[in-house]
């Protein structure tokens, strides 16, 4: 639900010693000239689009496609051999459930790492982006924020980021929400703290796609016994990883992953809407620029949304087979 506002944009901290008040100005311009949103709905909206309607899609690549000069058109759908195109259902479904994964997490980094970078609301939020260089620094934050702290003590630096105000009862409204409604800290607090456990958890997998495609995707299937009390089966995503055993020993395994696409690009959509917010209120508290509505984000509420992901029943969402391997490869 979206309500009109006016946001008074507030103090933020004073420009750090390393850049002038001038160098602030125009980092800040340049930074939220920006509309990481769009891109990251751009590609969500390319893969439901390929998902939901791959013969149509194969029609215009078949008519011709181009960018600029580039002009591109593919072989005939008709053709004897489907293997690999995009009617090909196996090689689609492979792309598909590796790509929302993909997508989904690359949502919560960016959504994470923007919040961070806004939480204390910074002189220049696009240079204490740029300073968390290390992944070993960013996920030490992002342990410490998320996962090491009470959910229920940063309801004020979440307000600030995404409402404008520390104190959501201290929003000036053009339009008053329905009687009953209010904007939700609490419950993006939730979301964030999902992709931090996502990313936190699921980092070697990501990894694995995003460097060399070293994942399998499709179908598969465990049971425990007859399958009566414990069975998995549906997409899933495989890769090698290593892990650390007992006295930091070095073990390399095959994991494999079962995934929801649906359910990953529902989050990602989610994380968009977040970042689409965070950068308004951004734009409108560095660049003065006028913030006409705001989402509550009261719904959907992430404990139904969870309940209803993870419906009654045991799930086993992963497993790991462990391979002898060099442990110094």
């Amino acid at each position: 639900m979206s309500q009109r506002s006016k946001l008074n944009p507030g103090s933020h901290k004073s420009a750090p010693r390393e850049l002038i008040e001038h160098d602030v100005q125009t980092v800040n311009a340049s930074f939220y000239s920006a509309k990481p949103h769009e891109y990251l709905q751009h590609r969500v909206t390319a893969l439901l689009l390929l998902a939901s309607r791959p013969q149509e899609v194969m029609q215009m690549a078949s008519e011709g496609l181009s960018v600029g000069e580039l002009k591109v058109k593919s072989e005939d759908p008709k053709g004897d051999d489907d293997s690999g195109s995009l009617l090909d259902d196996e090689s689609r479904l492979m792309f598909i459930i590796t790509e929302a994964e993909v997508i989904m997490h690359h949502v919560g980094e960016t959504l994470l790492r923007l919040y961070m970078a806004h939480e204390e609301l910074p002189a220049c939020p696009g240079w204490e982006l740029a300073k968390v260089r290390t992944p070993r620094d960013y996920k030490t934050r992002l342990r410490k924020r998320f996962i090491d702290s009470a959910s229920d003590t940063h309801s004020a630096d979440v307000s600030s980021v995404f409402f404008g105000h520390a104190d959501v009862e201290d929003i000036q409204y053009g339009k008053a929400p329905p009687e009953g409604t209010k904007p939700d800290p609490l419950n993006i607090e939730k979301f964030l703290r999902h992709f931090a456990s996502h990313h936190l958890d699921n980092a070697n997998a990501y990894n694995a796609a995003k460097h060399g495609l070293a994942v399998t995707a499709g179908n598969a299937s465990m049971k425990l016994g007859d399958g009566s009390v414990l069975r998995q089966d549906g997409d899933a995503i495989t890769f090698l990883e290593c892990v650390y055993k007992t006295g930091k020993q070095r073990q390399w395994q095959k994991t494999t992953t079962w995934v929801r696409s649906d359910v990953s690009l529902a989050f990602a959509l989610i994380g968009c809407r977040l970042i689409e917010q965070l950068w308004a209120v951004a734009r409108a508290r560095y660049l003065g620029s006028p913030l006409e509505k705001i989402k509550l984000f009261d719904t959907p509420q992430y404990d139904a949304l969870m309940d209803e992901v993870n419906k009654p029943g045991i799930h086993a969402m992963g497993m790991s087979l462990g391979l002898f391997l060099p442990t110094d490869a």
